[in-house]
């Protein structure tokens, strides 16, 4: 049943799914007129790109957007930043704070912000430098979705990147 009902935003759905004694469910949250599709949000949590690595699609209307990058040690899961973070806030700037924050006590210095934004800023950049180059008509990326994934991180990427970068000019 639930493969027949298309992915609507949260906005839009006009069901949605509940779990009865174990069993998925769908509810009408809004009515439904003969012959129109059930539609219902497959994650209203989801993030833009978690729609396409879950389902294979693009969700224009999903309104958390964020890009993952890889910041730790080895079996480390990677850490999202999401898009237009401001002020800035997101798990990997807190931990990155935090250390900063930890040697600035121990060696009696100042500047744990600027220290801990600096790391941030070089992480997404490293980050950004993996990314193959893209072709203006994007022909030597592969599909037309991994294109499209491609340059969303990278914008995603470079925007915040500009962001901390504005936040070290001060």
């Amino acid at each position: 049943m639930l493969d027949l009902a298309n992915h609507a935003g949260a906005e839009s759905a006009n069901a949605r799914l509940l779990w009865v004694s174990g069993a998925p469910s769908l509810e009408a949250v809004a009515a439904i007129p003969e012959g129109h599709e059930v539609c219902w949000c497959y994650g209203p949590k989801a993030d833009y790109l978690d729609l396409w690595e879950r389902y294979g699609f693009f969700d224009a209307t999903a309104c958390i957007h964020s890009a993952e990058i890889w910041a730790g040690a080895v079996g480390e899961e990677p850490c999202w930043i999401p898009e237009k973070i401001v002020p800035l806030e997101c798990p990997l700037l807190t931990r990155l704070l935090a250390e900063a924050r930890a040697e600035c006590e121990e060696n009696g210095a100042d500047g744990a912000r600027r220290s801990g934004l600096t790391k941030f800023a070089v992480l997404i950049r490293r980050h950004l430098s993996g990314y193959p180059a893209l072709a203006p008509d994007g022909t030597e990326n592969g599909s037309e979705d991994v294109r499209a994934v491609l340059q969303y991180e990278q914008q995603l990427l470079a925007g915040t990147l500009a962001n901390v970068e504005k936040q070290l000019n001060r």
